[in-house]
C-alpha cells in the first residue's frame, strides 16, 4: 500500500510539475523531420557521438575530426526533455564515446535549473543503463554574446569567452552559434583534453 502511495504521489507531483513550463521543443516541425531522418540511418556501433541542439546540429564533426564514423545528434530547437524522448534512438548505436551539449534552449524556455539538471542526470542514468560500455562526456552550454545584431530572440543565455565573459566575436556567427573556428576551438578543446 506504501508503494502504490508513493507511486501515485510521484505521477502526481511530476504532472504538476510539467505543467509549470513548456517541454515541447523549440522547432517542434524540425525535430520531428530530424527524427524521422535519423531513423533512415545505417546503424553504425561503437563509434563517437555528438548530441544535442543546433550548436552540435551546425558542427562538421566528421570533418573536424577526419573521422567520416562520427554520428551527429544535434537537433536545433531540442531541450532535455527532448533528448529524453529520443534516447532509444541513440544508445542503439551503443557509442564508445558520447559528447553531450544541451540546455541553452531550456533556459530560454524558462524551465527551472534544478528541472534541467534532474533531466541531465536522467539522460545520463539510461544512457549509462541502455549502453553501458559508452563514455560520456557532459559539456557545458557556451556563454552567449547579446551584441550580436542577428543574436536570436528569446535566447537569454569551455573557453569561448572574451574579456567580458561573452562568447568570443571569433568563435561565432550570432552570438548563439558557432562559427568555423568556434568548432575547430571545440574540438581543440576536446582533443587538448585527450578525449580523441
Amino acid at each position: 500500500m506504501r508503494f502504490e502511495a508513493f507511486v501515485l504521489f510521484f505521477i502526481v507531483t511530476l504532472t504538476c510539475r510539467g505543467q509549470d513550463w513548456d517541454t515541447i521543443p523549440i522547432l517542434p516541425d524540425h525535430y520531428k523531420a530530424k527524427l524521422a531522418d535519423f531513423k533512415k540511418q545505417k546503424q553504425t556501433n561503437g563509434k563517437i557521438l555528438f548530441l544535442g541542439n543546433s550548436i552540435t546540429e551546425m558542427g562538421n564533426f566528421r570533418k573536424l575530426l577526419g573521422d567520416s564514423s562520427v554520428i551527429n545528434r544535434g537537433i536545433g530547437g531540442d531541450i532535455t526533455f527532448g533528448i529524453m524522448q529520443r534516447l532509444d534512438e541513440i544508445t542503439r548505436f551503443k557509442p564508445s564515446k558520447l559528447f553531450l551539449m544541451i540546455g541553452v534552449n531550456d533556459l530560454a524556455k524558462h524551465i527551472p535549473e534544478d528541472v534541467i539538471l534532474e533531466n541531465m542526470f536522467l539522460i545520463i542514468s539510461q544512457i549509462h543503463r541502455d549502453s553501458p560500455g559508452t563514455n560520456v562526456f557532459v559539456q557545458s552550454i557556451l556563454p552567449v554574446n547579446k551584441s550580436f545584431k542577428n543574436f536570436p530572440k528569446g535566447s537569454d543565455v569551455m573557453d569561448f569567452t572574451d574579456k567580458e565573459g561573452n562568447l568570443n566575436a571569433i568563435y561565432s556567427t550570432d552570438g548563439l552559434h558557432l562559427n568555423e573556428a568556434g568548432y575547430k576551438q571545440w574540438i581543440k578543446i576536446l582533443k587538448d583534453a585527450k578525449h580523441f
